[in-house]
């Protein structure tokens, strides 16, 4: 195994953060922003009476199997083809902490091994309740804060169950699965008008065929005749050219990419492809790894049981936690701030670079300690840069503690 790992740095005061770094109030600008898109695309794509049987059948099925601490997410799918079959299947042990435990990954490898297509998706979480007195001297109903032990007494409590949105994992998988599903899920700004949205699989992940000038996906559905999912695909096209504008390359970022170019040249080309992910802190460091990778032996054969992590991404946001020792900081102790990344691949036997997008597994990494970075990347040939915080639209967010529940 090649490696080929440097630490350069650029000129900067250890104490000047970056003046293009995003502040607070234009965060949640942006966030808002996104949210918002997300709720008029899914105007396209209105509930039907299907998907309201879809959401009671998920919801009833997790009430009986409902275990604190264990089974507390339950993912159903409505098959192609037969809107009266629904399936659905329960959450691993949560504290395992894996990708591989998801109950939408369990219920997509069921439709896998039965040849089946999941024509919508969603999922909902359980959750135990308590009344409790509030500031007014009334009482109301909060989410219970003890996750299971020996002693705990679930028998007498309140079980409250909820829509969830996929986490970055198994929205990875369902674009593998099939890009043209349907996602119901709770829209990401709490309106008691709609407390649920529908919207295609592929808005929920953006993958790299969206910023391709020729996008595979729009030509297939503009083959297919599906007039709707072509608005769509075409309205998140214009939504990441319109942010990306916003942030224009400056010369700065162009010598980033121009050193990466070189150095991505510098490794003998091999039967293996390299990469190289650099990224630059919020005072000026530059971080990066670079190594030979391993090739799927089948990359058709997507086993959503078992979650391949880019090892060079890894030891990027290892390198990044600044711990020799390579484990990581909890997710609230980020101690290099990151401003900007890229990730450059060199195809096997080939001296071509292309950029590449993060996985499933660094869009989760990203946005629990770097979601105000920005990551590089050409938008239809050009290169540009937009917010890290549009390659996981609408994250999960606790509504009940914000006085309400969707």
């Amino acid at each position: 195994m090649r490696r080929s790992e440097t630490n350069l740095s650029i000129e900067s005061s250890p104490l000047a953060l970056s003046p293009e770094m995003m502040s607070d109030q234009e965060f949640s600008a942006l966030d808002q922003t996104q949210e918002e898109f997300v709720i008029r695309v899914s105007a396209s794509f209105p509930l039907n009476p299907a998907d309201e049987r879809l959401k009671s059948y998920v919801s009833r099925k997790l009430g009986p199997n409902f275990i604190k601490g264990h089974t507390q997410f339950c993912a159903g799918g409505r098959l192609q083809g037969d809107d009266s079959k629904l399936i659905s299947d329960f959450q691993e042990d949560f504290r395992l902490g894996n990708a591989d435990t998801c109950a939408e990954r369990f219920l997509m490898d069921q439709a896998r091994q039965n040849g089946k297509i999941i024509r919508v998706m969603t999922t909902y979480r359980g959750e135990e309740m308590e009344v409790a007195p509030a500031d007014d001297g009334l009482y109301k109903l909060q989410t219970l804060q003890t996750r299971g032990g020996k002693n705990h007494n679930s028998k007498n409590n309140a079980v409250m169950r909820h829509m969830v949105v996929p986490c970055a994992y198994c929205r990875e998988g369902l674009c593998n699965h099939n890009k043209t599903s349907m996602v119901v899920m709770p829209p990401g700004i709490l309106s008691p008008e709609k407390n649920s949205i529908k919207v295609p699989a592929f808005i929920t992940y953006p993958e790299q065929d969206l910023f391709q000038k020729d996008d595979p996906l729009l030509r297939q559905l503009q083959v297919s005749g599906a007039t709707d999912l072509v608005q769509a695909r075409r309205q998140q096209k214009a939504f990441f050219v319109e942010i990306a504008s916003e942030y224009p390359i400056t010369e700065k970022d162009q010598d980033f990419y121009n050193r990466a170019l070189e150095d991505v040249a510098k490794p003998p080309v091999t039967d293996k492809p390299f990469m190289l992910v650099r990224g630059i802190t919020t005072i000026g460091e530059v971080v990066e790894v670079g190594d030979y990778v391993d090739l799927p032996e089948d990359p058709n054969d997507f086993n959503y049981l078992e979650y391949k992590r880019n090892l060079v991404e890894t030891r990027f946001f290892h390198k990044m936690s600044g711990r020799p020792d390579g484990k990581e900081h909890s997710i609230h102790k980020a101690t290099h701030p990151l401003r900007m990344f890229g990730e450059f691949y060199r195809p096997a036997g080939s001296t071509e670079v292309q950029m590449v997008l993060p996985n499933a597994d660094s869009r989760q990494r990203i946005i629990e300690r770097y979601n105000r970075s920005l990551i590089m990347h050409p938008i239809d040939g050009k290169l540009a840069q937009f917010p890290s915080l549009l390659l996981v639209p609408n994250r999960y967010k606790r509504f009940d503690k914000l006085g309400g529940r969707v």
